[in-house]
């Protein structure tokens, strides 16, 4: 539940700052305010599928799954989390890249 409540804080948080950017509209006139309202769009993403892989037991059972391939529990704790981070961000770009892509959203 912590890792879960973790998330679910910092995706309201990229949420609320992605709102206030984009509400303002000052990511269009600076290019670090643009990458930093890409960056929350997308951490809103990766926290959704991420609050979704705890709640389902996906993460568990890619976690046992893992075993077979690699010793992923050998890993240190933040270690877990930055390599399930970064597979969720890519997981999170592909799909955004096939909604676009294919539905022009």
């Amino acid at each position: 539940f912590k890792e879960m409540k973790l998330q679910s804080v910092m995706g309201v948080c990229a949420l609320v700052l992605y709102w206030i950017l984009h509400e303002t509209g000052a990511y269009m006139y600076n290019d670090v305010l643009g990458k930093l309202a890409a960056y929350c769009e997308t951490l809103v993403s990766v926290s959704v599928i991420m609050m979704a892989a705890f709640t389902t037991g996906s993460l568990s059972k890619m976690r046992s799954k893992s075993r077979k391939v690699f010793v992923f529990e050998n890993f240190p704790k933040p270690m877990q989390f930055v390599v399930t981070a970064v597979v969720a961000f890519g997981v999170a770009a592909v799909i955004k890249l096939v909604l676009v892509y294919f539905f022009g959203l």
